[in-house]
């Protein structure tokens, strides 16, 4: 009985999804911010019966792991923006606006781990991640918009079927980027969102990630 569990299909794909550090980092994500949004209700109504110092602690805690686990990451984010960069010929079936904002968003990225890893720099941070939202934002319109002429001008069923899974995917991670927007552009003083807003888009942007990285190693 306790291997059929332990070997259970689901908990196999717990374990795959558990063993990918963006995975870590997703589900990590949102617990954090679930915290956020705990002592946000905590605090509106006066409830004294868990003091909100335990949930700042494990917020806190959740923030200092999220950072050490992005440290070298970087790197990473530069060296494929170098290679990018660097790269001699395109295929036909690359698209030169979504290589220049891949680019764009890559170097971004880069400079918003350096930024975030010096706590003393957080807006500067914040507004580097507001300029990855923004390119994410852009990539996924576009596609959005290239999907939706594919699935106009397309015949068969079932291309038109993925495509049209691609279109769902696609707009969910719109929802997840105009959340973000709303977090980034609050973080870097743009604009000024109460804590029920933030906490809100927070939580619809975690559960997008995490779905998306469950998708990722349900096929693995």
């Amino acid at each position: 009985m306790v291997s059929r569990v332990i070997l259970h299909p689901s908990v196999s794909h717990f374990v795959r999804f558990m063993s990918t550090i963006l995975g870590r980092d997703k589900l990590m994500r949102l617990l954090q911010y679930y915290s956020r949004l705990r002592i946000w209700q905590l605090v509106e109504l006066n409830d004294a019966a868990i003091p909100k110092q335990q949930w700042t602690r494990f917020m806190r805690q959740l923030v200092l792991a999220r950072k050490l686990l992005r440290v070298g990451r970087g790197v990473e984010y530069i060296q494929t923006a170098t290679e990018a960069i660097t790269k001699d010929t395109m295929t036909s079936d690359d698209d030169s606006f979504l290589h220049h904002i891949s680019v764009l968003r890559q170097v971004l990225l880069a400079a918003y781990l350096a930024f975030d890893n010096a706590t003393i720099l957080d807006i500067q941070a914040a507004r580097f991640w507001l300029g990855t939202v923004l390119c994410g934002l852009t990539t996924q319109i576009y596609c959005l918009h290239q999907l939706t002429q594919w699935v106009k001008t397309c015949k068969c069923a079932d291309d038109k079927r993925h495509m049209s899974c691609k279109r769902i995917a696609s707009k969910l991670q719109l929802i997840s980027g105009l959340c973000d927007l709303g977090i980034s552009s609050s973080a870097a003083g743009l604009t000024h969102l109460d804590d029920m807003a933030i906490g809100f888009c927070d939580i619809v942007s975690s559960l997008i990630g995490v779905y998306g990285q469950l998708k990722v190693t349900s096929q693995v």
